[in-house]
């Protein structure tokens, strides 16, 4: 995906998917607002376990689980080295939120149960400056005659 001609990652997730990254949570005792995953938008490679193992501290247990890391940041996320360059470390594009957004982003979804509905989550700070745009990026290509799929952006 490219917004004002800059790539922008984007991972999507189902509600069902994420009730299931719920229900998976390796850190149910964790305090919610500690406990994150990151969504990757592909596959990560097969030395990224390592890579995450070389950062992380031991009061930062992690566990990986396809196209998601569950990371218990048990002593805040603040000062966590892994935290701050993640996707870097990883090598993979992702965008991380914590067990209680999740939570209220399942509950929304909810809300509106009869809408098929995708969640789509776009790593924070890709998006352009608002410096950044000029009355040419306000342009919009034309409507495309399929139906669009409501989605959820944060």
């Amino acid at each position: 995906m490219t917004l004002f001609g800059r790539p922008i990652d984007v991972a999507v997730r189902t509600p069902e998917r994420l009730k299931k990254i719920l229900a998976e949570n390796p850190y149910p005792d964790g305090n919610p607002s500690q406990v994150t995953v990151a969504f990757l938008t592909k596959a990560p490679a097969a030395d990224a376990k390592q890579k995450v193992a070389a950062v992380a501290k031991d009061y930062e247990p992690f566990t990986f689980a396809g196209q998601e890391v569950y990371v218990n940041y048990s002593q805040g996320i603040g000062r966590s080295k892994l935290a701050e360059k993640f996707s870097t470390i990883i090598g993979v594009s992702s965008t991380v939120r914590n067990m209680r957004t999740i939570e209220k982003i399942v509950e929304m979804c909810g809300a509106s149960s009869s809408t098929r509905a995708e969640l789509a989550l776009a790593p924070i700070g890709t998006l352009p400056e608002p410096g950044d745009l000029s009355p040419s990026h306000l342009d919009r290509p034309p409507r495309s005659s399929a139906p669009e799929t409501p989605a959820l952006r944060l």
